[in-house]
């Protein structure tokens, strides 16, 4: 097995129909490869009408495109794509970079040699947080709807399979669906943990069966501000503002709110100090390699569908499949082993391992 890296992983999250500019300016930078999710982006919208009060929720079908790029050019890339993309422009889209430990790596998987246009320095947001939130399938809105409510952050929703406790329930376990909505929404650091709070109570994910929920540090972004649609009849929308305001400060630290005492959070059943473990492989391996992960101890894994693109093959989408879990960092070398054991780097699996630390997650613990 070769040697970690350590990378930064890309994510931008835009709606499906700019795919084609896309694909374009991801191209013409020099990604060529990079993997996509499908998902929906929500926003509130307030119903017209003389009796409408509570806000609805507008949905928008996007695509979550990730790769990866050297630590020292990430910046550099997000620069290029809010350039490309006018990302500047409220609802035009979100990119940010994590750092990654890419821990082992299939014969497939094919470094970006970028080649990034010299554009003007643009305003990233510095010190943020994905709050990564996994409930039954039907669920994920109300939690979801929180980041809205409060203006941190625009959620995006996925859908997944889940394993764990359901594997451990024999005849039972068709009382607990397998299809899951998995929540991501990018905050401001300095606003996570409240709005991580919110979000638990929101979800009730501190019952059984409610559902997990978990934190991981985003080194820097370019965020979508459009929390809610509809008509505005002013030049300038309040979005606009923020943004610009964004750009004279320097920083996101004007926008901090006073979203509770944190009072509640001192009675959450937390779990600290975790690891994220995303594995990525082949269409068909997931499950192959869920079980053996569960009978090596990890307490659950979360299945997903994705696609691999190579972007200078006339034929380069492949049908991918991703697990993720949480583990202790006692665990993660021994859960490696069982993965590569299980075949995971061979040409079939052609699969690769990400660890992102988790400083907190919350679930029903007993």
């Amino acid at each position: 097995m070769e040697p970690r890296i350590e990378l930064s992983r890309i994510k931008l999250v835009v709606s499906r129909d700019r795919d084609a500019e896309i694909l374009q300016t991801l191209h013409k930078i020099g990604v060529v490869q990079a993997v996509v999710e499908t998902g929906r982006s929500l926003q509130l919208y307030r119903p017209r009408g003389p009796w409408a009060r509570e806000e609805g929720l507008e949905e928008d079908p996007v695509h979550t495109f990730r790769f990866f790029v050297e630590s020292a050019l990430a910046r550099s890339v997000l620069e290029s794509l809010a350039e490309a993309l006018d990302l500047d422009l409220p609802g035009a889209g979100s990119a940010w970079a994590s750092s990654v430990t890419l821990a082992a790596r299939g014969p497939g998987l094919r470094p970006n040699a970028l080649n990034l246009p010299a554009v003007g320095s643009r305003f990233l947001a510095n010190d943020l947080e994905c709050i990564t939130c996994i409930t039954q399938k039907g669920e994920g809105n109300p939690v979801a709807r929180v980041a809205l409510t409060t203006g941190t952050g625009v959620p995006t929703l996925g859908l997944g399979t889940g394993t764990g406790l359901r594997n451990r329930l024999g005849v039972w376990r068709i009382l607990v669906p397998a299809e899951k909505d998995v929540a991501c929404v990018v905050v401001d650091r300095r606003e996570s943990a409240h709005v991580f709070d919110l979000m638990v109570h929101a979800g009730q994910l501190d019952r059984p069966g409610k559902g997990y929920i978990y934190r991981t540090p985003v080194d820097f972004g370019h965020l979508n501000t459009q929390y809610r649609v509809g008509s505005q009849g002013m030049a300038a929308s309040i979005e606009q503002i923020v943004g610009a305001l964004d750009e004279l400060k320097g920083s996101t630290e004007w926008r901090r709110k006073d979203l509770g005492s944190g009072a509640a959070r001192k009675q959450l059943p937390v779990l600290n100090d975790l690891v994220e473990m995303d594995v990525s492989c082949a269409e068909g391996w997931a499950e192959p390699l869920t079980e053996a992960a569960l009978a090596a101890g990890a307490p659950g894994a979360t299945l997903r569908r994705e696609r691999r693109l190579d972007l200078d093959r006339t034929d380069g989408k492949v049908a991918r499949e991703g697990v993720v879990m949480n583990l202790s960092p006692a665990k993660v070398d021994a859960m490696i082993e069982v993965l590569v054991g299980v075949g995971l780097l061979g040409p079939e699996a052609d699969g690769d391992i990400q660890l992102t630390s988790v400083p907190q997650a919350c679930t029903f613990l007993g």
